[in-house]
């Protein structure tokens, strides 16, 4: 991988933390699709994400209040249904008692 100096991202950025971590919220999107086979790189995700950066290809900017509330709904409502699924007999998690060896059929839901 070729490095990139600093004085390249303050070109594009003057804030070299700002580039690094818009660099880097880009690479977990690049990683996210990937992962969903939605994507094929030719690179890895880190090299592209900051060559990106680099062409003035990713810009920032600040949620509004109605995009942070649409977030934090979005949030809540995906934890609340994590939280209804976890139960035990929905999972199929069983505990093992204690003092009970493993392969035995002392379990308890």
């Amino acid at each position: 991988m070729k490095f990139v100096s600093i004085e390249q991202l303050w070109h594009v950025y003057p804030n070299k933390y700002l580039a690094l971590n818009i660099a880097a919220l880009e690479t977990r999107r690049l990683i996210d699709a990937i992962s969903r086979d939605e994507i094929q790189l030719p690179t890895n995700p880190y090299e592209y994400a900051l060559h990106r950066l680099l062409r003035g290809e990713l810009k920032y900017a600040p949620l509004t209040e109605a995009e942070l509330e649409a977030l934090n709904a979005n949030r809540l409502a995906t934890e609340t249904r994590k939280t209804d699924l976890s139960t035990p007999s929905e999972t199929g998690i069983t505990k093992i008692e204690s003092g009970s060896k493993p392969g035995t059929s002392r379990t308890r839901s």
